[in-house]
C-alpha cells in the first residue's frame, strides 16, 4: 500500500510515494509515523538526530527514523500518542 503526500521545497516540487515497506515492526503508516526533510545539505549524523528530536519533543526512547530519499526521512514512533506529542508541542 502507498499513500501519496507532497513534500515540496524551493529546490523540487516532487511528490513522495510512502511505502508500507518503509515500516517496521508492523507500526502504522498512517498512525505512527511521520515523514520529514532536511532543508540544509551539511553532513549528518542518524543517531545524532534521533538523539536530539528525542530530548526535543520530549518523547520515549521507541523512535526510529529511516532515510528514505534525498534529506528525506521517516519518523516512526513507538505509539501515536507520541506522535501526537510531536505534533501538538512541535518544532
Amino acid at each position: 500500500m502507498m499513500q501519496k503526500v507532497s513534500i515540496i521545497d524551493d529546490d523540487e516540487g516532487d511528490d513522495v510515494l510512502m511505502r508500507e515497506e518503509w515500516v517496521q515492526d508492523g507500526r502504522s503508516l498512517k498512525k505512527q509515523s511521520l515523514l520529514g526533510k532536511l532543508l540544509f545539505r551539511k553532513p549528518y549524523s542518524l543517531e545524532a538526530m534521533r538523539t536530539t528530536f528525542i530530548k526535543v519533543w520530549q518523547i520515549s526512547n521507541d523512535l526510529d527514523i529511516k532515510e528514505v530519499g534525498e534529506r528525506l526521512f521517516l519518523f516512526q514512533f513507538g505509539s501515536w500518542i507520541e506522535k501526537a506529542k510531536v505534533l501538538t508541542r512541535q518544532p
